[in-house]
């Protein structure tokens, strides 16, 4: 029997949607280089006048997705965590386990979270970043934190250790997807799901358009962040699965900041375009990139993009759901684990 823990990451979300906390989640959020690699101390300045402006009108944003239970992202990732674990301790009792749940930024702080799962001396820890696509501003960041966590001179015990690095073109990822499509289609149309043929569905004036986080394109040309290829190949793999041509499907990429350029097409724009010379279509936009549903797929899609969408003359507009807790996800979750598994059992086997 191994003791083995599994550290759930993601990128993190304000405590409340009030601007005091929002405000102090934009500070660490955008104060990691990673992020933002504006020298200091110039963006030191720029960061609090952004924060100073911009907490305010983000709190609004993040109030009109908040629930009675609080932020939408940690509600989806602690269900996560829990429906982890115990599939974990049902397909696997012959470990122990101990799946937690970090945040980049913001609490549970990931750095935090590492010290306390290496200081209870784990066999093996597998560090799972929720993010499909690896990204020097979204995977790295994680990565950090994780090193943080065990970085303190007085740390001596570091127990073996593993790292997901991306699970972008994971056959039980792009079938999850896959399925959520459909499962969505069926709901739109209200039929049964053995009737939906996303081949035969979709087509030039009832398009899929996949919305990936954007990054400046100065990070993939210059810096060698591979993020836009994984995107592509997510998108290569997940079209030809469901069977579709060219004409029935656009990649996209949102949330841009700031004023250099960002990766293209962008999302806004091309449901604006799409609806200007398609009146009355339809556009279904699923978000591949995010493992729960959060402001960006909640707010920026579903409110947004969605209004601008018909307010440019579109029709019907849905989204479809990130993977969240479904059955779906977490299976996939445990499948890109099981060669980090079989790598602990193996060595039990070999040992004398």
């Amino acid at each position: 029997m191994a003791n083995i823990s599994v550290i759930l990451a993601n990128l993190g979300t304000p405590e409340e949607a009030t601007p005091k906390a929002v405000s102090s989640y934009l500070k660490e959020f955008l104060s990691d280089p990673r992020v933002v690699d504006v020298p200091q101390p110039k963006w030191g300045l720029i960061l609090r006048i952004i924060r100073f402006f911009r907490a305010p009108k983000v709190a609004k944003i993040y109030q009109s997705v908040w629930t009675e239970q609080g932020s939408p992202l940690m509600q989806i990732s602690n269900a996560q965590r829990d429906a982890l674990q115990a599939l974990l301790t049902e397909l696997y009792p012959q470990h122990q386990w101990t799946v937690v749940l970090g945040m980049t930024y913001g609490e549970p702080s990931l750095k935090n979270v590492t010290t306390a799962v290496f200081n209870q001396e784990p066999d093996h820890v597998i560090l799972l970043p929720a993010y499909p696509q690896f990204s020097s501003t979204t995977t790295l960041p994680v990565i950090d934190a994780f090193n943080r966590g065990y970085a303190d001179k007085n740390q001596r015990f570091v127990p073996q250790f593993s790292i997901v690095h991306n699970y972008s073109r994971h056959q039980s990822y792009i079938h999850a997807l896959a399925d959520s499509i459909k499962e969505h289609i069926a709901q739109v149309e209200n039929i049964a799901l053995e009737q939906v043929n996303p081949a035969s569905y979709f087509n030039a004036q009832n398009k899929l358009f996949l919305s990936y986080h954007g990054i400046p394109t100065r990070y993939a040309e210059q810096l060698a962040d591979p993020y836009p290829q994984m995107c592509e190949g997510t998108t290569e793999a997940l079209v030809k699965l469901l069977g579709l041509s060219e004409e029935q499907y656009q990649q996209t990429y949102q949330s841009v900041f700031g004023k250099e350029p960002w990766l293209v097409p962008q999302t806004d724009q091309t449901l604006t375009s799409y609806a200007q010379a398609n009146p009355g279509a339809k556009a279904m936009v699923i978000c591949p990139g995010f493992a729960a549903d959060c402001i960006e797929t909640l707010e920026e899609i579903a409110q947004e993009n969605k209004h601008l969408f018909t307010e440019h003359g579109g029709g019907g507009f849905s989204m479809v759901p990130c993977l969240n807790a479904s059955s779906a996800h977490i299976r996939m979750f445990v499948d890109l684990l099981k060669p980090y598994i079989a790598l602990v059992e193996n060595q039990e086997t070999n040992a004398l």
